[in-house]
């Protein structure tokens, strides 16, 4: 699970949860400030395991494929191989160790248990909150709790906290999308509204002025209609078909869109209204393009 510990990770950093088939998921979730040991630690993001979360949406694949320049099937096969070897060592009651997550080890009754890592810090939540030390001296043999902190780590605690409450007052939480959906007191419809009125009476006073009135007229023309597609891949879910789409969008194939789901949805690279020219397209693509050596075309 080494080889693929870092892209989840990533996902994580970007993400709420990731999914590792026949495996289970991972979850970042919220936990409050605690005290344990003498040591505070902060208010942070948790990874937790829900060994429930079997369902493959082709998330990790997809990033995976991304990063190494190999195609979806074979990013599918490395993730599997992964899985039996941490599923093998597990068997054998061995402790591991998957990257800044935690580690999986097999208690007394054979249930599978997970440790996450305190604080992990490559979530951007927990970015310069770090565990804080309490001493606890007698004075005159009463019990006091006296926290003392040197002026180095005072002033650093200080600009801490004071950029975290800055990011909480100027931008949203980057993991709730309901609040930049609703930070405008003004609801966007009313403002599109003022704005069509406004121009609307610009326009009148324009024509007013002028005398008279330009019509423009309208020229259909007609545009042959796209019925071959040339597929590079089949997915189960919309979330993960929209983020294997807009990466091709954002590299060289600005054409690639999703076709209408039929139970799955089908990325198509690109769309031709020439049979020919799509089969042709297709062989190139294969031949200059590892990635999608399983290219095929698709009449609708």
């Amino acid at each position: 699970m080494e080889k693929i510990s870092q892209y989840i990770e990533k996902l994580l950093a970007r993400h709420d949860y990731v999914v590792i088939p026949g495996f289970g998921g991972f979850v970042v979730q919220f936990q409050s400030a605690e005290i344990e040991n003498n040591v505070v630690f902060p208010p942070c993001g948790i990874i937790s395991y829900n060994p429930l979360m079997l369902h493959n949406d082709g998330l990790l694949s997809i990033e995976i494929s991304h990063a190494l320049h190999i195609n979806y099937r074979a990013a599918n096969e490395l993730v599997n191989r992964e899985v039996e070897d941490l599923k093998t060592k597990i068997k054998a009651n061995k402790t591991v160790h998957i990257g800044q997550l935690g580690s999986f080890n097999i208690d007394e009754s054979q249930n599978l248990i997970f440790s996450p890592e305190k604080s992990p810090f490559f979530l951007p939540q927990n970015l310069g909150l770090y565990p804080l030390n309490l001493h606890k001296p007698l004075i005159n043999n009463k019990n006091e709790i006296r926290i003392t902190v040197t002026s180095g780590k005072f002033y650093n605690y200080a600009a801490a906290v004071l950029l975290i409450v800055s990011l909480f007052i100027s931008t949203p939480r980057l993991t709730d999308v309901r609040h930049t959906n609703s930070a405008g007191l003004t609801p966007d419809f009313i403002l599109k509204s003022d704005k069509i009125k406004q121009h609307v009476e610009s326009t009148s006073t324009a024509k007013m002025n002028l005398g008279y009135e330009i019509k423009k007229q309208e020229v259909l023309t007609p545009v042959p209609e796209n019925n071959y597609h040339v597929i590079v891949a089949s997915l189960e879910t919309r979330k993960s078909a929209d983020i294997f789409c807009k990466s091709l969008n954002i590299s060289e194939y600005k054409n690639a869109h999703i076709l209408v789901p039929a139970k799955i949805y089908r990325v198509a690279i690109e769309s031709f209204s020439d049979k020919d020219e799509a089969i042709e397209y297709m062989e190139n693509l294969r031949k200059t393009d590892k990635r999608f050596d399983t290219a095929w075309v698709l009449c609708d």
